[in-house]
């Protein structure tokens, strides 16, 4: 729900949904979402939601979700890269 919110850029949502669950933030995904038809980059398993945002230029939903604790240093599983 927080990556569809982020790559539909609805900053209302994802300010409710990391209010309802700052951990959030801070999750990397299971599997790859597809979200190759919306954002022009790669998202791979193991990339969190700071990712996605990174790569979809969402910059006002990144600085909710750096506000929420996301770690700009995380690195993903699949290639160990940073958002």
């Amino acid at each position: 729900m927080l990556v569809a919110a982020i790559v539909d850029d609805d900053l209302a949502r994802v300010k409710e949904l990391l209010k309802a669950e700052p951990r959030l933030a801070t999750e990397f995904t299971q599997k790859a979402p597809l979200l190759e038809r919306y954002i022009a980059h790669w998202i791979y398993a193991g990339d969190g939601a700071l990712h996605v945002a990174a790569a979809g230029h969402r910059a006002e939903a990144a600085k909710l979700l750096l506000g929420a604790g996301a770690d700009v240093n995380a690195a993903g599983k699949h290639r160990w890269s940073r958002p």
